[in-house]
């Protein structure tokens, strides 16, 4: 049995239903809201600090939340002094597609880096595809 090690790469920002991508050093300097779903939102809003941004609101759900109108709709009024509301990719896809922000909402894409045995997992990926 071989470990395989990986990490999240954080790549850049796209805008709901994918109409803009930024870079991630757009929020530099930038006044910005933060909300997630994810068992450990601590490293998404750190991240978002690293990058020179000024959390100036941030909500957190529990893992796995599905928003429902009247969250986004508080979120959104207590966001709307923010450049930029943030959310991570995993809680922009499930978003309603209806609904509409009052500022330019955008989620962080990342990518999986593999640090340890890529070689390895891919070959068990393509195994079991060929399957």
């Amino acid at each position: 049995m071989q470990i395989v090690e990986c990490c999240h790469q954080s790549c850049h920002l796209v805008g709901h239903r994918e109409a803009e991508i930024l870079p991630l050093e757009v929020l530099r300097g930038k006044n910005v809201a933060v909300f997630c779903a994810i068992a450990s939102p601590d490293g998404f809003e750190q991240f978002i600090g690293t990058l020179g941004a000024n959390i100036v609101y941030k909500k957190r759900y529990i893992d796995h939340h599905r928003f429902t109108n009247a969250e986004l709709s508080s979120i959104n009024e207590r966001a709307k002094n923010a450049d930029f509301l943030i959310a991570t990719e995993k809680d922009a896809v499930r978003i309603a597609n209806d609904f509409k922000f009052s500022i330019p909402f955008f989620y962080m894409r990342v990518k999986i880096q593999f640090l340890h045995n890529e070689h390895w997992i891919r070959h068990l990926l393509s195994e079991a595809l060929a399957q």
